[in-house]
């Protein structure tokens, strides 16, 4: 199985007295870059708490996409 061109974001946190300034996308565009930046990565892919709107709303707002229950992707390469 070929898994190479696949890059996994296993989790990520911000603290509540934090949330809602930008830190979450932030991270999240450095870590599309850092997975840019190697290439053989293809598709990045991360899971997703069912019912977490917020989260669902940051990775769609950064051109990521669901492609299975809990989980969301975004092909890096053209």
């Amino acid at each position: 199985m070929k898994l190479r061109h696949k890059a996994y974001i296993t989790s990520m946190y911000v603290q509540q007295e934090h949330r809602r300034k930008g830190i979450g996308k932030l991270l999240l565009n450095e870590l599309i870059e850092r997975a840019k930046a190697i290439n053989e990565v293809e598709i990045l892919l991360l899971d997703i708490v069912e019912g977490n709107f917020l989260a669902k709303q940051l990775y769609l707002s950064l051109g990521l996409w669901k492609r299975t229950k809990g989980t969301i992707q975004n092909e890096i390469r053209e």
